[in-house]
Formats: structure tokens, sequence, C-alpha cells
């Protein structure tokens, strides 16, 4: 799919009991996605399908674009933009967040030809909260539902 197109943002929630993904619909900012995630959450952890979470990881496309002071010009509307691979992971054990890059090299007909890997810039920081919102809301509903007899 994403080889002649976008990508649909997935999660990918790996737990002691099973690995499952979701394909997630656009939202409109960081708040819209939060409360996406929660809703998440809150259905798997009622599903009590995965067990204990060892790993959360969000695939999506973004556009990024050369650092400026003072930012002027949003990512996907800059002429020297640069289409990328975003996988952020977190891991439920250790809590350690990692954050990968990749620049997604496109033949002129559209088709994506290569994936390189870039570093992730030392400004960025990869401790986002939406993975957190996600285990921890996942973390209460799963353990009020363990106390319940």
């Amino acid at each position: 799919m994403y080889r002649h197109g976008g990508i649909t943002p997935t999660l990918i929630v790996c737990g002691t009991r099973k690995t499952i993904s979701f394909l997630m619909i656009e939202s409109e900012n960081r708040n819209a996605r939060a409360e996406q995630l929660i809703r998440l959450a809150t259905q798997l952890a009622q599903s009590r399908t995965v067990g204990e979470i060892d790993l959360v990881v969000l695939v999506i496309q973004a556009w990024v674009c050369p650092a400026r002071v003072p930012f002027t010009i949003q990512p996907s509307k800059d002429p020297n933009r640069c289409e990328v691979l975003v996988i952020s992971a977190l891991d439920g054990v250790t809590k350690e967040q990692k954050l990968l890059l990749y620049a997604c090299i496109r033949e002129p007909n559209g088709v994506l030809a290569d994936l390189r890997p870039l570093p992730v810039p030392a400004l960025v920081n990869v401790e986002g909260p939406l993975l957190r919102a996600f285990l921890t809301g996942y973390r209460l509903v799963h353990g009020s539902l363990a106390t319940k007899p």
C-alpha cells in the first residue's frame, strides 16, 4: 500500500498474550490523536486479549523540512520538504521511547523505491505524550478490570 501512495497511521500493540494492530483515521491535531489513542486503549483493555503491554508502536507518514529560526512555514508547505516514515515506539516495561525516521525515496511515477534512515535531530524530543497516554489509559482500565470478580 505504501509503495504506491500514503500510509494509514497504524498502532501496533505487542502484549504478553497477543500482538494486534489498528489502522487509525487521520486526526486534525495532537489532542484529537490523543483522544483516539485513549479510546483505543480503553477498548483494548476491556477486550482482555493482549495481556500486559510490552511494546507500543505508532507508524505515521509526515513531512519534514530544514530547521529554521524563527519557524516560518509548515513542513507540508515547504518547497524543500522531505516525505518521511516516522516510527515511534514505547517500551511498556522500561518506559523508554525511541523515534526512527526514514526518508521516502520515490520514483518519478510516485512509486516508493527506497527508505533511507535519517538521524533524529538533536533538538527533537522523542519523549512524546501520545504513546504514554495510550499506555496509561490501557493500564488504568486493565488494572481496574483485574480487581473485579
